[in-house]
């Protein structure tokens, strides 16, 4: 039987010079394909730790010029990898989360891997949310003005279309587009408690400067900051 919650991680492989280019400079393409590695294990490693027997988890990769994820992601155990299918970012997000509805999930969150600091919390609220009675539509803001976090009660491939997204599919109105087409829908919206990710030089050096005792839930992105830290 598949599981009723599913939780949805999308990546692009850690390939330098293909990942995290807003971040070079000020580190080079070899740091920045390193700390994006950094953050996929240990969002990996945070995910299969989520309790909840009834929690699938898939990860939705593209990008790095090849067709197959790199050989480490194969010794996670319980995780399920998918292409990600579509012309665009908003594409691929509505084919795996369709796919997850058609597959049996009841509950479909999906997440970036850009914060690697993200409370294990967060994720369990957006699922529990979902189980309120008339909720149909989770989003966690980012910092930037986007979203770390989808949640869905049911298919809604409507949030993620062209014209519902405008040009701005990656920039900083995309959390108020998304928010204006499900008022316009008549949905009902929970949003979480905003958070930070990590795409501009204003983020990493917000993440450089984090205590290290918080990093100790993300021990790659700890390895990796103690490498490239001036």
């Amino acid at each position: 039987m598949p599981a009723t919650d599913r939780l949805l991680l999308f990546a692009k492989i850690p390939v330098p010079g293909r990942v995290k280019t807003r971040l070079c400079p000020p580190l080079g393409p070899d740091q920045a394909a390193a700390l994006s590695e950094a953050f996929l294990r240990d969002i990996l490693e945070q995910s299969l730790g989520l309790p909840g027997p009834g929690l699938g988890l898939e990860l939705h990769f593209c990008g790095g010029g090849t067709a197959d994820p790199p050989p480490w992601v194969e010794g996670y155990k319980g995780l399920r990898l998918f292409p990600q299918v579509g012309e665009d970012l908003g594409a691929r997000m509505a084919h795996a989360c369709a796919a997850a509805f058609e597959d049996g999930a009841t509950r479909v969150v999906l997440r970036n891997t850009d914060s690697p600091l993200l409370p294990a919390e967060r994720i369990l609220e957006a699922f529990e949310s979902l189980a309120a009675p008339g909720v149909d539509l989770i989003l966690g803001p980012d910092l930037g003005g986007g979203y770390y976090l989808v949640g869905l009660g049911r298919p809604l491939p409507g949030l993620f279309d062209l014209e519902s997204l405008g040009s701005h599919r990656e920039g900083a109105t995309v959390l108020e587009a998304s928010r204006s087409w499900a008022l316009k829908e008549g949905l009902s919206l929970c949003l979480l408690r905003p958070e930070r990710d990590v795409d501009e030089p204003a983020d990493l050096e917000a993440l450089l400067q984090v205590p290290v005792s918080d990093l100790e839930r993300a021990p790659f992105t700890a390895s990796v900051l103690d490498r490239i830290r001036p």
